[in-house]
């Protein structure tokens, strides 16, 4: 995640057409996809369509995976740049050290974490009300957490005149560990189940979300389940074991001059 997605001018000048044609046969091919169609259709139309479009031999060979290992810290501590914004744009990531193999335990702290994070950084807790009282953030303030096999992290997002300062009050609130009391572990998995089923309103997040869950290996339906067996240990485990300074980050997108 670290790594510019395009790569470097002089990586780029290595690319032949041979490169291309390599890439498109290892890893464009059905054996590496997933059909995902949400709408008012029947699996027997949905497989007509498939069967005339989509190739019957199967490719040869592998699809080869590569997971490097990773470091635990952040790769940098804070990074910046101008644009046209009228007020400084931040986002706080805090890297993920953990990432199990199991599916299921994935899935688990996925929707841990997600929960702690509506505990801490929601607009009806303690820290928001500080940070917009004190007029050190606009009321555009968010959080949320992601888990891959790959990869994981929990990123706060807001502007703010000093992001700087909204870090350093992050942190401190952090240490005191307010917001973790049972009530509020209670309400924020409330939340998150509603949020779940909320997402069945649309098709496409139903789509999104189904695509993500098959790559992953985890079960879309079983969510449910996972976030309604959550115990108020488990998350205060969670914060304990996530939230180390050397994993944060502060990216920050200034005005331009």
């Amino acid at each position: 995640m670290k790594n510019e997605i395009c790569g470097t001018e002089r990586s780029i000048a290595k690319i032949t057409a041979q490169t291309l044609y390599d890439t498109y046969h290892t890893y464009y091919r059905l054996s590496n996809m997933a059909l995902i169609v949400c709408g008012d259709l029947t699996v027997e139309q949905v497989l007509a369509v498939a069967d005339a479009h989509l190739p019957r031999k199967r490719a040869a060979g592998e699809v080869p995976r590569h997971y490097p290992a990773e470091a635990s810290r952040a790769h940098r501590s804070r990074v910046s740049e101008k644009g046209q914004v009228a007020k400084p744009i931040f986002c706080i990531g805090v890297k993920e050290s953990v990432l199990p193999e199991d599916p299921c335990e994935r899935l688990k702290r996925d929707a841990g974490l997600t929960v702690l994070a509506e505990m801490l950084f929601s607009e009806s807790g303690e820290l928001y009300q500080h940070l917009f009282d004190n007029r050190l953030i606009s009321p555009e303030f968010s959080a949320d957490y992601a888990l891959t096999r790959g990869f994981g992290f929990m990123q706060i997002c807001g502007e703010a005149d000093d992001p700087d300062a909204v870090l350093r009050e992050i942190l401190s609130y952090l240490d005191t560990k307010k917001g973790l009391t049972r009530e509020e572990f209670e309400r924020a998995r409330r939340v998150e189940f509603a949020e779940y089923i909320k997402s069945f309103d649309s098709t496409e997040e139903i789509a999104n979300t189904l695509l993500a869950f098959v790559f992953d290996g985890a079960e879309f339906f079983s969510y449910a389940d996972v976030v309604q067996g959550l115990d108020y240990e488990y998350v205060l485990q969670l914060f304990d074991e996530f939230f180390q300074k050397d994993r944060f980050t502060l990216s920050v997108i200034l005005p331009q001059e």
